[in-house]
């Protein structure tokens, strides 16, 4: 197998212009991002679950939560769907522990 070349590191300014340009405005992406987070923790006191649900598992579960809101934002940016499995992997090996 030939390995691949190392892809070049992008700067921060190029990282939010890139992220801008496939999303849309932080900010509003944040306030998205955060009514549906508080949605997630009042599900959590609601059901009674908080206990049920590790830190580790939380963070997973906002992760997913962000994905969610950028494969909304663009549902043509592939990296979006690589990163959704990748978080609903993570998280199921913390649930059952594989």
């Amino acid at each position: 197998m030939i390995p691949k070349e190392p892809e070049e590191i992008k700067t921060d300014e190029e990282i939010l212009k890139d992220r801008s340009d496939n999303y849309g405005d932080a900010g509003v992406m944040y306030e998205r991002y955060k009514v549906l987070s508080i949605m997630l923790d009042s599900f959590y006191c609601e059901l009674n679950k908080e206990e049920d649900v590790s830190e580790a598992c939380r963070g997973l579960l906002d992760m997913v939560a962000l994905k969610i809101i950028r494969l909304v934002t663009n549902v043509k940016h592939k990296d979006s769907y690589q990163d959704l499995r990748n978080y609903v992997t993570l998280l199921e090996e913390q649930v059952f522990k594989k």
